[in-house]
């Protein structure tokens, strides 16, 4: 009776030992799930926040863009003005002495 006894002891030991260890296992995998779950929503916000700064300083450069074109289309558009008045001022200044030749021309 003292060999089932000790017997029934040592297989009562080992079941709780296995108990224990499979225990201690399982609270180990979840502290691992817990902590790849933590890290992967880090990941996550990190690559939002990082896509937020990108379309932020994309929208902010295509912006800078937009108003350079516009200063660069106002200036164009003022020097094309000017250009402008400078030939028709140059016509205006031909055609006077082309008039003045003909008035000379016939007053021989």
């Amino acid at each position: 009776a003292s060999a089932l006894t000790s017997t029934q002891q040592k297989y009562e030991n080992a079941l709780s030992r296995l108990t224990a260890e499979r225990e201690e296992v399982k609270s180990h995998s979840e502290r691992e799930i817990t902590r790849i779950r933590e890290e992967s929503n880090n990941e996550i916000r990190s690559s939002h926040a990082y896509q937020n700064e990108a379309f932020a300083r994309e929208s902010k450069l295509l912006c800078d863009a937009r108003d350079q074109a516009i200063e660069q289309s106002k200036f164009l558009q003022q020097e094309l003005s000017e250009l402008r008045t400078e030939r028709e001022t140059k016509e205006a200044e031909n055609l006077d002495i082309i008039k003045e030749l003909e008035r000379q021309l016939a007053d021989v």
